[in-house]
């Protein structure tokens, strides 16, 4: 019986000591995964900061060919447009086509590049506007900017780029000026 109790003993200790091993083990692999967890959490969440960040940021490249017909002003454009936007707040549009303006026909080849700073909304900033003229442009700065777009210098541009469904309103912050439609 001393025997059967010592055998006994040894067995309980021999699992005590299997099940201390057990846990342990159990421990520290539960604390790895916790560990590893934990740096993926944070990793995922640095990550969603950095794309979030950038979201409310649009980018733009699309087309637009529009006609612009103003009796008041005496103005008839028919002008191809196109647009890109990039999310680090530099632009870029180019408008080619004809004017006429007091019965004068002009050429329109142009490009405007522009910074911009996202507001409220839609409603985006442009400053910095510059204008390059090709050479076949001969239309004066001051009609294009009475009936088209004005790069005021001193105080930049407002413009309000609305996202729709497969295209976007590009709009004053009174009237539209085009829908332009992506490439």
């Amino acid at each position: 019986a001393v025997l059967l109790a010592m055998r006994r003993k040894k067995q309980l200790c021999l699992a005590s000591i299997t099940t201390n091993l057990i846990m342990n083990i159990s421990n520290k692999y539960f604390y790895t995964f916790v560990l590893s967890f934990t740096a993926a959490a944070f990793f995922i969440l640095i990550l969603e900061f950095i794309l979030c960040s950038s979201r409310d940021l649009v980018q733009v490249d699309c087309s637009s060919n529009l006609i612009v017909d103003s009796d008041v002003s005496d103005f008839h454009g028919e002008l191809s447009t196109f647009m890109f936007i990039e999310k680090n707040t530099r632009g870029y549009m180019d408008v080619s086509g004809i004017v006429r303006y007091h019965n004068h026909e002009y050429n329109v080849e142009r490009s405007y590049r522009f910074n911009y700073s996202k507001n409220e909304d839609d409603i985006y900033h442009l400053t910095n506007i510059t204008i390059s003229k090709r050479g076949i442009d001969n239309v004066n700065n001051e009609v294009m900017s009475k009936l088209f777009l004005s790069p005021d210098i001193q105080h930049g541009r407002y413009i309000q780029i609305k996202k729709q469904e497969n295209a976007f309103l590009i709009s004053s912050l009174y009237s539209p000026f085009f829908l332009c439609i992506p490439k």
